[in-house]
């Protein structure tokens, strides 16, 4: 693999990472939106609000763990690329 052709991955790569956190960022400022959607058939405020609160509660746990798996995949293809580089750095000597 040459050294453009890497480059070109690792940038790629990157520029994928950018834009789904900004999609994450984008869904969670939306997380109050849609579980206000989701309690609005409560009559009673107080199960609303807890309602509410455990809605949001799931969401970030989504988010984390959503973020949990794109990093240890990020950090396969990293440790992917770095084998190679290696071998491929020890194959020439």
């Amino acid at each position: 693999m040459s050294k453009r052709v890497r480059l070109s991955a690792i940038i790629l790569t990157r520029a994928k990472l950018v834009l789904m956190v900004a999609s994450l960022s984008f869904i969670g400022g939306c997380s109050s939106l849609v579980c206000d959607a989701r309690t609005d058939e409560y009559t009673n405020e107080l199960d609303k609000t807890l309602g509410q609160q455990e809605c949001e509660q799931q969401v970030r746990s989504n988010l984390r763990q959503h973020r949990k798996e794109q990093a240890a995949a990020k950090k396969e293809e990293t440790d992917q690329l770095l084998k190679a580089s290696i071998e491929n750095a020890t194959s020439k000597s």
